[in-house]
């Protein structure tokens, strides 16, 4: 999470004044994206390794990436498009690592 907020600083750091940068956040499994789009959800933070995480995406949810984005000082940042997956079922188990507010949270997919 704190390379995360460090990218972010630094891409803000690098846009000239009045600048925009647009970011596609794809937050499903890449694993098995048609199939188990969420199973990543369910890995132990411990074998979710960052070589896991590589290959697969990482597991940061909408809602903690509008509180990494509302951190950066002067920045106004806006979500302007999202899409829900209805047409998979979330694992029986969720790691307690991943931090999210409620079901649609873990829904997001992009």
């Amino acid at each position: 999470m704190d390379e995360i907020s460090q990218l972010l600083t630094n891409l803000v750091d690098d846009l000239r004044i009045g600048g925009t940068m647009i970011h596609c956040l794809h937050l499903e499994d890449i694993k098995d994206y048609e199939n188990n789009p969420f199973a990543f959800l369910s890995e132990t933070s411990s074998t979710y390794t960052k070589c896991v995480q590589s290959s697969r995406g990482n597991r940061v949810r909408r809602n903690q990436w509008r509180y990494l984005f509302s951190q950066i000082k002067g920045l106004d940042s806006r979500f302007i498009y999202e899409w829900s997956r209805r047409d998979k079922e979330l694992p029986k188990t969720i790691d307690q690592s991943i931090i999210y507010d409620e079901e649609n949270d873990l829904r997001i997919s992009q």
